[in-house]
Formats: C-alpha cells, structure tokens, sequence
C-alpha cells in the first residue's frame, strides 16, 4: 500500500493526470479523499465568486482605460515621428561608435609598437643594463 497522496498528487487526480494507483488510493483512502472534495469545494467557490464578479462590474471599466480608443488615439503620424526620430538617433550614434572603437584599436597599435621596440632595444644590447657601468670602466682601461 502507498502512503497517502501528496498535494500534487491530489491535483493530479483532480485534474486527470494521476496514475492507476492513484486514482484507486483516492477512491478507497478516507483521508484523500476528503483532501480531494475539499479541493473540488475550493475550486466550486472560487468559480462562483468570479462569475459573480464579472456580472457585477462589466460597465466597471472606465472608458479612458478603452485600450483600442487609446491605441485609435495615437494615430500613424506620430508613430511615423518617432519612427524617423528612432532612425535618426541610431544613425547619428552608429558612426560615433566606430570612431571610438577605431581610435581604440588605433591606440593599442601604438602601445604595442612601442612595447616592442623597448624589447627589441633591450634585446640588441650586447651586456645587460646593470653591467654597462662595469663595461665602461673596463674600455676606458684599455684605451689608456
């Protein structure tokens, strides 16, 4: 024997998507099937009050909340505006765009060309920078 269903389980039964074993514990197990019939009580008053309240306030919305007279209401030549306004702004911020990404990688170029040559100085040198001092002494010894 299972043990007693679960929430989802009930929902599951409520709505037709349980499996055999289920469906033949909440016909035979008192407790799920009160659980379920509360359930059914629940969703039976909630349809009421709805239906209820749906015949109460149909005039209840205001026609300035009419959302086909406000959309008849903004009209083809002010959508037609902000179209253009909207071509306009993306094509004056498109080259701007590209001039700082240009200017950008134009940059790095620079900075990189000058990191190489700092490599390439450091490289071509025939002692290290700490032994110049020592280099200099030693050639103006054998110039004497």
């Amino acid at each position: 024997m299972i043990h007693h269903l679960t929430s989802d389980e009930i929902s599951n039964v409520l709505i037709g998507y349980a499996t055999p074993e289920q469906q033949e514990h909440a016909s035979k197990c008192t407790e799920c099937a009160t659980s379920l019939e509360h359930l059914k009580e629940t969703f039976s008053v909630f349809r009421e009050s709805v239906h209820e309240w749906a015949g109460k306030n149909q005039g209840a919305i205001p026609k300035s909340i009419d959302f086909l007279e406000n959309a008849a209401g903004i009209g083809y030549p002010r959508l037609r505006w902000a179209l253009a306004s909207l071509v306009f702004i993306v094509l004056l911020v498109i080259p701007v765009y590209r001039n700082k990404s240009e200017e950008k990688r134009a940059r790095q170029a620079m900075e990189d060309a000058l990191l190489l040559e700092q490599i390439n100085a450091s490289l071509s040198r025939d002692v290290p920078a700490s032994m110049e001092p020592l280099m200099n002494l030693v050639s103006e010894g054998n110039r004497q």
